[in-house]
């Protein structure tokens, strides 16, 4: 063997903590009793453990602070400023560590190296509460992305508010004015729309799985058919009919597109 795998060896040995843990593993005999000592890995191996789970947890609780310290710095701030309300999805989808959890070695592991875009449901649930408060004042706000989830915003002015690829899954928009409103690529599944005002509103890809679409406003056959679909959604039927004999693709169930 030559002196240079030699070397190698030696500081693979040395320097990866190897030499360490093979010692608590098969620890070395003691000189004066001539006995080998106790061996320690077991313990070692929680010590290190449980060290790990603390540093990610204090990782995680910090970005926490950092998050909601910001949220409430932006819900103070609507008091006086509505256009503040247009930062809530910025708030949203600010990077958090995933929460470890010490029964979890994957999750402390995720935690300490690597960030997760999912949403802090905290967060979620605040801003969603902030939005149902200041109903009346979200007309041409721009909410690209936000996630409200479940929202309660029936009879409110939506009027030329954008809510690109926003989660509305579950809403009620009931006896909404949406006209001029952005929706490309939102996520209506189970939603609310009966009676709502859809008067030149942008539908392009929406996901209209279930949603509830009864005694809708100036909602043309061009905009409707437009959506990335109408699978079990509940339409008037003279334009339900007219849709099914030109765009029947849209009516069919397609797993992968009603999960989205």
């Amino acid at each position: 063997m030559s002196y240079i795998i030699k070397f190698l060896i030696w500081i693979f040995w040395d320097f990866s903590g190897l030499r360490y843990i093979i010692g608590k593993i098969y620890p070395p005999i003691d000189p004066e009793t001539n006995k080998r000592k106790p061996a320690t890995f077991f313990l070692w191996l929680i010590a290190s453990y449980l060290t790990l789970y603390g540093i990610a947890s204090q990782r995680y609780e910090n970005r926490v602070d950092i998050i909601e310290n910001r949220a409430n710095i932006v819900f103070t701030q609507i008091v006086s400023n509505k256009k503040s309300l247009e930062r809530l999805p910025d708030i949203q989808q600010m990077t958090c560590p995933v929460k470890p959890v010490i029964s979890s070695p994957i999750s402390i592991f995720i935690s300490l190296f690597s960030k997760s875009n999912t949403y802090n449901s905290e967060i979620v649930d605040q801003t969603k509460t902030t939005v149902e408060t200041w109903k009346d004042f979200l007309s041409t706000k721009n909410f690209w992305g936000i996630n409200l989830k479940g929202v309660v915003l029936r009879k409110s002015n939506l009027q030329d508010v954008i809510l690109g690829m926003a989660n509305l899954e579950d809403a009620d928009l009931s006896d909404t004015n949406l006209t001029n409103a952005d929706l490309k690529n939102a996520n209506l599944r189970n939603a609310n729309l009966s009676n709502v005002n859809f008067l030149n509103a942008e539908l392009r890809n929406a996901n209209l799985t279930n949603a509830n679409l009864n005694s809708a406003k100036n909602l043309t056959e061009n905009q409707i058919s437009q959506v990335k679909t109408l699978y079990n959604a509940q339409i008037d039927l003279p334009l339900k009919n007219r849709l099914e004999q030109k765009y029947r693709l849209l009516f069919i169930n397609n797993t992968k597109v009603s999960e989205q």
